[in-house]
């Protein structure tokens, strides 16, 4: 056939149009050989051949795109074969340009879209490009929608755009995506019956997906997919190794959920590639170890059989298959994990044989590269652990290192891979020798969480990485590094509330230098600001993508620029330490490592370790406390033993923190004014305790999020130019408990800040409530308030027709806010779960605009509220002889405590709740 092909282009008259038709069927002919015998030589005449095709086809001629097409096909392979990103780019621009010439309305448009798809896919793939998955999916979404329902290709468009939205979730950690790819896989299963041609790749990324989704019935039928891809894919074929390979893949995974928590963080990896006596204690403890026997037993039993499965397929596969660096990969996941199971040396050197040339199998650069490289160094740290060779750990860590650096994986992943890291070298070198790891573990966290994600993927990602700041800060004390510390802790807790800061710079700079980027800029936060959409809105979530990564774009060209090169970046402890300049604010850092306080005044830092804590301690001790909190919010006589608990944890907090901190900051109790300021900023489980409580003779307290926060508040403290006071009270709640003393608390405001909106009972609806903000100077909050610790942005203020919510509240801007104060419920409460994150009420009501706020950490009661508000707003206002003085809200709420304290100092339940945010 091929000198047929030859003889016929030899017999085309030179000048003849069709020319480049006839080299294009040659180019067709030498394909079909190649795909038959192979042959790096063959290839390379088969690119040539085609793209003589298209050099000698005018652009206008109707077959022209069938020569691009070839040649793009043609590049791809041989992209495949050397992985050179010329010939990817090649393939993706020779389909780009098919896709042009041909018309709109031809029924082999939705192929050429689809081929173009699939090419930038892969390039998304080999360079990170998040512009060409973008445009992949949208392409395939046309070539999708523009294929009749019957076409017999459907079910295989409809899976290349499933496996675009894999990959979309697995580079952003987008969740809809992966549940639109599982439901867009089903369906082209659906509609391609058994023999049909393309059933078995349908299967095999079905599984796929489902694997991704990670849950126990998820993979169970990931593992019936891939045994029915098995079946059903031809002997011999890739497609039938493919689906062995995800088989085994699938039944590691499912083995390591069975086993302790390393074992599962390890074969999470690997899925991306895709009261009794002492005798009955005792007889306890003896079926639990035969149990456990067994259960090796069965489970190394498991393994062989997977071994054996993998070891087939590496035989069945040629050397050159794209696919075999994953099966190798995974038969050395499998052997390390019967190596953990068996003891046995030889499995765990094996493991280390098989990853070793998975790394050298896989491409330069590639996600799959970094994948392997991490898996190597966890079989390297079991060796270092087993032998205690000082070669295999040092290795681990450069292994680990490396992964991290392959700038084509995904962040999140890249995140959880710097973590392990981290972790590694802090257990087995020291903190100190781990401050590298963890400060790149920190730094990408905010790409993990980027704003082309929904809200609640982007609090999925981070409650991953709780503590993983202050981990790192704990590191960076031990080497002696404490300005990095602090720095390490703001980069990584409020990772949401600096996204939210960063979409409200101070733009003067930008503006007078670059006014057309200045107002790019503005307009696509504006639209990323957007309220979030339903779950079925593909559209927007496709926009969101492109209008983050345009975002990205443009600061980059901004930071390009002379004088503007750290705009947006997070700020150095130059910058940060000016929070101090009128206190001290006291970061108090858990960790397990090490706890401490760091005090920073007057811009230097003053390390105050904590001996007598312990992270451990820390969450036993908040638990505990919790626990109490909740008895008396739900029990009418909840006991003595939880009041002692409170008072406990007082007493606890004044052992271990409040006295370290007066010894060395010198505080003493104050004789009169003007007491000395402290910012408390606490990390971890302390954020849900009363820090304040053990300095209330001492100091005014106040509490940030972060220093940037604190200092983004400063910025806007300074009075508003116009508007009247809100007062909002909800004396009768549907489904809810009265609350009369809200009456009162209204009363004692009105009459010292007459003039003043009220929006009581029926008229305090969300709409009417957030339409008054807007230009509401100070605002009063008096009704019942909720907050969710397990999902904390679920945090609202009850209003007559419903619940206002911390999105609602935060997506608002209240450029004219100085005050407020949210006499409610668990109001300056944040979440059990990101708790790094500093979700609550008040620090949303703050980043919203009201540079100073007033909360509760606690249920408070309505007996006492009024009084604390008359108090407050009394000394606010000098007993009223003027206008609120929102400048003194601290030193207000700290004295009114006081004197409640005074009157009920047996029981902090009552005083202690109460707490300001800002300067």
């Amino acid at each position: 056939m091929i000198t047929i092909l030859r003889e016929a282009v030899a017999a085309v008259p030179r000048d003849s149009q069709d020319r480049g038709l006839y080299l294009a069927n040659l180019g067709n002919g030498l394909s079909l050989k190649y795909a038959l015998a192979g042959g790096d030589d063959l290839l390379d005449e088969v690119v040539d051949t085609y793209r003589r095709a298209v050099e000698l086809t005018p652009a206008a001629h109707p077959r022209r795109p069938i020569a691009l097409t070839g040649l793009a096909t043609a590049l791809f392979s041989r992209f495949g074969r050397w992985s050179r990103l010329a010939d990817l780019d090649g393939a993706v621009d020779n389909h780009r340009a098919a896709c042009a010439a041909v018309p709109q309305a031809d029924d082999d448009r939705p192929l050429y879209l689809a081929n173009l798809g699939g090419a930038l896919a892969r390039r998304s793939e080999a360079t990170g490009s998040l512009a060409d998955l973008d445009e992949a999916v949208q392409v395939m979404r046309d070539a999708v929608r523009l294929t009749p329902d019957a076409h017999p290709d459907r079910g295989f468009r409809m899976a290349n755009l499933a496996v675009a939205l894999m990959f979309r979730y697995q580079r952003t950690g987008q969740s809809r995506a992966l549940a639109e790819a599982v439901t867009t896989l089903r369906e082209a299963r659906r509609i391609s019956p058994p023999g049909a041609i393309h059933r078995s790749m349908i299967l095999n990324n079905l599984g796929i997906a489902l694997l991704r989704q990670d849950t126990a019935d998820a993979r169970e039928e990931a593992i019936a997919v891939f045994r029915e891809a098995q079946d059903s894919a031809p002997a011999g074929s890739g497609d039938r190794r493919r689906a062995a390979t995800n088989l085994a893949r699938a039944l590691i995974v499912r083995l390591g959920w069975q086993q302790d928590d390393d074992v599962q963080m390890y074969v999470r990896k690997l899925a991306m590639l895709g009261a009794a006596g002492t005798a009955d204690l005792d007889a306890l403890k003896g079926m639990a170890e035969r149990f456990t026997a067994a259960r090796t037993r069965q489970n190394v039993e498991r393994l062989d059989q997977v071994v054996e499965l993998l070891e087939r397929t590496l035989r069945e596969s040629p050397e050159e298959e794209a696919q075999r660096s994953e099966a190798v990969a995974s038969l050395g996941t499998v052997l390390r994990l019967r190596s953990q199971l068996s003891g046995r040396d030889r499995d765990l050197d094996q493991a280390v044989g098989f990853l070793r040339a998975a790394v050298d199998s896989s491409p330069p650069g590639s996600p799959s590269l970094a994948v392997a490289r991490s898996l190597l160094a966890a079989a390297l740290a079991d060796r270092w652990k087993r032998t205690d060779d000082i070669r295999s750990r040092d290795e681990a860590a450069e292994q680990f290192r490396q992964a991290v650096t392959v700038e084509t994986a995904a962040p999140q992943w890249r995140a959880d891979t710097a973590k392990d890291w981290a972790e590694f070298v802090a257990d087995g070198i020291g903190p100190a020798a781990a401050v590298e790891a963890f400060a790149t573990a920190v730094g990408l966290l905010d790409a993990a969480a980027w704003r082309g994600l929904c809200r609640e993927d982007q609090e999925r990602i981070l409650s991953e990485h709780q503590g993983l700041a202050s981990n790192a800060a704990a590191c960076a004390i031990a080497a002696g590094d404490l300005e990095r510390a602090v720095e390490l802790l703001e980069q990584g807790r409020g990772v949401l509330l600096a996204q939210v800061l960063d979409a409200r710079p101070d733009r003067d700079k930008l503006q007078r230098i670059a006014p057309l980027l200045a107002a790019r800029l503005t307009e696509l936060q504006d639209a990323l600001d957007l309220p979030e959409p339903t779950e079925g809105d593909t559209d927007f979530l496709d926009r969101r993508h492109i209008l983050a990564r345009r975002r990205e774009e443009t600061l980059a060209e901004i930071r390009a620029l002379s004088g503007l090169s750290d705009f947006l970046l997070p700020p150095p402890f130059a910058r940060l330490g000016a929070a101090s300049l009128s206190g001290t604010v006291v970061i108090v850092n858990v960790s397990r490592y090490r706890c401490d306080a760091l005090a920073i005044t007057a811009a230097r830092v003053e390390l105050i370790p904590l001996p007598g804590m312990s992270a451990d301690m820390v969450t036993e001790v908040t638990e505990s406390f919790i626990n109490a909190l909740h008895a008396f919010a739900h029990n009418d006589d909840p006991g003595q033993a939880e009041a002692d608990r409170v008072s406990d944890t007082l007493r606890w907090l004044e052992v271990n923190l409040g006295a370290p901190i007066r010894s060395v900051l010198g505080l003493r109790p104050s004789t009169g004014q003007p007491w000395h300021r402290i910012w408390w900023c606490p990390t971890g489980p302390l954020a849900l305790l009363p820090l304040h409580a053990v300095v209330l003779d001492a100091v005014v307290s106040s509490y940030t999020p972060t220093l940037r926060a604190l200092l983004h508040a400063r910025s806007r403290a300074d009075p508003p130019s116009g508007g009247r006071p809100l007062l909002v009270a909800m004396p009768v709640t549907p489904g809810e408990t009265d609350l009369p003393g809200t009456e009162q608390e209204i009363e004692a405001v009105q009459s010292l800040l007459p003039g003043a909106m009220s929006l009581v009972g029926a008229r305090a609806t969300r709409n009417a409530v957030l339409k008054e903000l807007t230009s509401s100077p100070w605002a009063h909050f008096a009704c019942h308030a909720a907050q969710d610790p397990a999902a904390p942005s679920r945090g609202r203020l009850l209003l007559y027709d419903g619940p206002l919510t911390i999105r609602e509240i935060a997506a608002a801007r209240l450029d004219q806010a100085e005050f407020a104060f949210l006499s409610g419920c668990e109001t300056a409460r944040g979440g059990d779960v990101l708790a790094d994150e500093c979700i609550s009420l008040a620090a949303t009501i703050q980043l919203a605009g009201y540079p100073h706020v007033i909360g509760a950490l606690w249920p408070i009661s309505d007996l006492d509220a009024p009084d604390v508000v008359r108090d407050v707003y009394d000394a606010m206002t000098g007993h009223g002889t003027h206008s609120l003085d929102a400048s003194t809200a601290a030193l207000a709420l700290h004295l009114a405590v006081r004197t409640l304290r005074d009157r009920h100092p047996a029981t902090p339940l009552l005083w202690a709740p109460f707490t300001h945010i800002g300067p």
